[in-house]
């Protein structure tokens, strides 16, 4: 839990999957200013096909070690994506 304190206290913002997750960021110390709740997020490890396909993309692509931000979803008002 040390290293994720460390971690989410110096980042730039933190983006949780719902409310309770929301919270415990928050009581970890994350700025609330900085903490963002995605609206109907997915556990991607939840999805084998879709997990197998993303690790396609990164091994044919030369993306291992480098950030990645994937969005899937409907872009629509709600979901905040700027």
């Amino acid at each position: 839990m040390p290293l994720i304190k460390y971690l989410v206290r110096r980042s730039a913002a933190v983006i949780t999957p719902g409310s309770k997750s929301w919270e415990f960021f928050r009581d970890l110390g994350v700025d609330e200013r900085n903490l963002f709740i995605a609206v109907n997020a997915v556990e991607i490890a939840s999805l084998p096909e879709s997990q197998s396909k993303l690790i396609n993309v990164i091994n044919k692509d030369d993306l291992h070690g480098k950030k990645i931000i994937l969005y899937v979803g409907r872009l629509i008002d709600l979901k905040n994506v700027d």
